[in-house]
């Protein structure tokens, strides 16, 4: 037989092959098997009849502006605070005077915020 025809041969056989599709020859004939349930997530516990069937939302209220917080007119929390226009040596210098207010204890119920708006504008 010549090399050509072994080879036309062998891809003719393939081609039959795969158009059959799966043959049922199995390496080992088993019965199939349970699905393991070891693994498997357990359901919820059932919900008792005495509770609501939608749950009732919940609203929290923000909690009253105290002390520092309520210094700042019209600041929400989230929202950004903008000081003034300045330089670095002025900031610089409204620093240390909140340094030294600080070690003095002159800032109780003060913020920096509220010092340096003052302070940047002198």
């Amino acid at each position: 037989m010549e090399r050509g025809a072994i080879c036309a041969a062998a891809l003719a056989l393939a081609f039959a092959a795969a158009a059959l599709g799966p043959v049922a020859v199995l390496a080992q004939d088993e019965a199939p098997q349970a699905p393991d349930t070891d693994n498997v997530a357990p359901t919820p516990p059932t919900r008792p009849s005495s509770l609501p069937a939608q749950p009732v939302p919940v609203t929290i209220s923000p909690p009253p502006r105290t002390g520092a917080d309520a210094a700042v007119p019209g600041w929400t929390p989230g929202k950004l605070l903008q000081l003034p226009p300045y330089t670095r040596a002025r900031m610089h210098e409204c620093a240390l005077e909140w340094q030294q207010m600080k070690a003095r204890g002159e800032t109780t119920e003060k913020i920096w915020y509220t010092f340096a708006q003052t302070c940047l504008v002198r």
